[in-house]
C-alpha cells in the first residue's frame, strides 16, 4: 500500500483550480477561500446543514432508535465525523479548495468543497489522518454506538461504490473535471440564496476551465435543483449493505454538468 499518489500535470491540478477560484472569489466580498484555520467552521457548517439530510439520517437510523431529545445531538455527532473524513483532506491536505459564503449578518453561513477529478481522499495517509483527527464514526463503535440503528457501519461502508461509479461514469473525461464533494448552508440561513451563490460561483469556475462538474445527491428534490443548474442525471444507484431489500437502501443520484450547459 502506498500513501502518496502521483498527480498528472497534464490534467486539472489543485493549483489551477485554486487560481481560477481566486479570480472569482476576490471580486465578491461575500465569498472567501478557507484555509486550514477554518477547518472547524467548515465541519460545523456541513454537520449542521445536513441534520435533516436523508442520506445522513439513513446511515444513523435514529428514527426508531433514539429519543427525540438527544436525536439531534447524535445526528450532529455522526455528521461531524463523516464530514471530517471526506472534507478534511480537501481543506487541510490541500486536495482541493473550500469556498465559504458570509451572510448579511457577517456570519460564515455556508461552504462548498471541490477538487480536481484526478484527486482522491482515501489514500492511506488520508485514512491515518482521519483516524487521528476524527476517529471512527460513531456507528462503527464507541460509547454511543448502541444509540444508532444496527447496521449503520455497513450502510456507511456501502457508500464506497460512489467513488467507483464516479470513475466509471467520468472515464471519458480523462480526469479533467471538477468534483463537488459537499455544499451546505446553515439551517438558520437557508432560503437566502447563499447555496445558489456558492454553486453558481463554482460552476462559473468550471466554465472558465472548460471542464465538466460532477456530484452526487440523495433526493429527488435536490436532483431537480441541480437539473435547474444544468446538471444531467447519469445514473441512479441504490446504496446499501449487500443483500438488503430496496426498502432498506438509499437512492443516490449521480449527476454531471457538461461544458456549455449554463445555469439559469
Amino acid at each position: 500500500m502506498f500513501c502518496f499518489g502521483g498527480v498528472d500535470s497534464t490534467k486539472l491540478t489543485r493549483d489551477e483550480l485554486l487560481e481560477t477560484i481566486q479570480a472569482r472569489v476576490y471580486a465578491d466580498q461575500q465569498l472567501s477561500i478557507l484555509d486550514a484555520n477554518g477547518e472547524q467552521k467548515m465541519i460545523h457548517i456541513f454537520a449542521e446543514s445536513f441534520l435533516n439530510d436523508p442520506l445522513m439520517k439513513w446511515i444513523g437510523g435514529l428514527g426508531d432508535h433514539s429519543s427525540d431529545e438527544n436525536k439531534k445531538d447524535l445526528q450532529y455527532k455522526l455528521n461531524k465525523s463523516m464530514m471530517t473524513w471526506v472534507n478534511r483532506p480537501i481543506l487541510v491536505n490541500k486536495k482541493g479548495v473550500v469556498v465559504g459564503v458570509t451572510a448579511s449578518d457577517g456570519t460564515l453561513a455556508g461552504a462548498v468543497s471541490v477538487m480536481p477529478g484526478q484527486s482522491n481522499t482515501d489514500t492511506c495517509l488520508d485514512l491515518i489522518n482521519g483516524m487521528i483527527h476524527a476517529g471512527a464514526p460513531p456507528v462503527y463503535g464507541g460509547p454511543t454506538k448502541k444509540s444508532y440503528a444496527p447496521g449503520g457501519d455497513k450502510r456507511s461502508d456501502s457508500l464506497d461504490v460512489l467513488g467507483k461509479k464516479r470513475k466509471e461514469l467520468m472515464k471519458n473525461e480523462d480526469l479533467n473535471y471538477m468534483y463537488i464533494q459537499t455544499i451546505g448552508v446553515m439551517q438558520s440561513h437557508q432560503g437566502q440564496g447563499l447555496g445558489g451563490k456558492l454553486l453558481k460561483t463554482i460552476l462559473n469556475v468550471a466554465d472558465s476551465l472548460n471542464i465538466p462538474a460532477y456530484l452526487e445527491t440523495e433526493s429527488k428534490e435536490n436532483e431537480a435543483l441541480y437539473q435547474h443548474f444544468g446538471f444531467t442525471t447519469l445514473e441512479v444507484v441504490q446504496v446499501g449493505p449487500s443483500g438488503s431489500s430496496t426498502d432498506n437502501k438509499q437512492p443516490m443520484y449521480l449527476m454531471a454538468r457538461y461544458i456549455g450547459r449554463r445555469s439559469s
